[in-house]
């Protein structure tokens, strides 16, 4: 009988976590983050391609950002309004779904940002 009970207390804390995070996971997010070189390369390639998977923003960058780097700055971007997610049933390229499905580009705030300004500003 303690094992049941056990069984349903860890049942109730993964529904409850997964729940309360939503907008830490999937496309959407509750806030923009700083800017960082990898959010900054991910705008000069968005800029250069204008619309991008996360796997071509990876490839155009030459090793600086990872699928994963893209999905994430960019779904955080898109919080703040400077890029937009837009999602396909399946990509359009290649037939295919999965992490494909979502293409990026910046919105008109997301072109208006002065990159050099931005990153002269952190140092």
């Amino acid at each position: 009988m303690p094992v049941a009970s056990k069984k349903k207390k860890v049942t109730e804390k993964k529904n409850s976590v997964s729940s309360n995070s939503s907008a830490h996971y999937g496309v959407e997010r509750a806030k923009d983050l700083p800017w960082c070189e990898k959010k900054v390369i991910l705008f000069k390639i968005l800029k250069k391609l204008g619309e991008a998977t996360a796997a071509e923003v990876a490839s155009a960058s030459n090793g600086k950002l990872t699928n994963t780097n893209v999905r994430h700055y960019g779904y955080h971007a898109k919080a703040g309004g400077l890029v937009e997610v837009q999602s396909y049933e399946l990509d359009k390229k290649t037939g295919k779904g999965g992490e494909n499905k979502y293409y990026f580009r910046l919105t008109a705030a997301g072109k208006k940002v002065d990159l050099d300004k931005v990153l002269s500003s952190k140092s």
